[in-house]
């Protein structure tokens, strides 16, 4: 009887977006060339605060991520499905590209300390009783605190104090 082993190895992690707004952010490393269903493709990694992350393998973003060059800093933004127009052929996905020339995406801004920050974010889902809807309350933290990477990091500390809370895509202080 034959014995079976496990082969280990890496899991990519590959971002696949779910609705339009969807964003990813980090610093482009490098493409690499691929295979999908018999075909030569181009897979793009970018370094996350989370890892390196591959893009999804769409003509629209593969047409915008060739400009970028390994080293720059990118924030891609998922703009949905087009409208087909091609009987028989798949809808495009859509995508923003940004780059920066920013250094380090994971670094507030200077002069707020994160307390400052957190406060800031704070008193503004004060002023909206009802809460924030996920779209607009990342809208709002994002343009307080300057980046993703940074806005996530003192969103998680204000829930882990239990200042604010998230419930249904709806964002609330406590």
């Amino acid at each position: 009887m034959t014995e079976w082993k496990p082969v280990e190895g890496i899991a990519k992690d590959y971002w696949k977006p779910e609705k339009p707004g969807d964003e990813r952010q980090g610093k482009m490393l490098r493409c690499e060339p691929g295979e999908y269903k018999g075909r030569a493709t181009t897979q793009y990694v970018i370094q996350t605060d989370k890892g390196e992350m591959y893009t999804p393998n769409h003509a629209v973003l593969n047409g915008k991520l060739i400009q970028v060059k390994a080293g720059q800093f990118v924030k891609i933004v998922y703009l949905g499905t087009a409208e087909k127009t091609k009987k028989g052929k798949a809808a495009a996905e859509l995508y923003d590209v940004f780059v920066s020339d920013q250094t380090d995406l994971e670094t507030p801004p200077q002069d707020n300390t994160i307390g400052d920050l957190a406060g800031k974010i704070l008193q503004t889902l004060k002023q909206a009783p009802a809460g924030m809807q996920d779209g607009a309350f990342w809208d709002t933290v994002t343009t307080i605190v300057g980046n993703m990477s940074g806005s996530i990091k003192i969103v998680d500390k204000l829930k882990a104090e239990g200042k604010i809370t998230q419930e249904h895509g709806t964002w609330r202080a406590t």
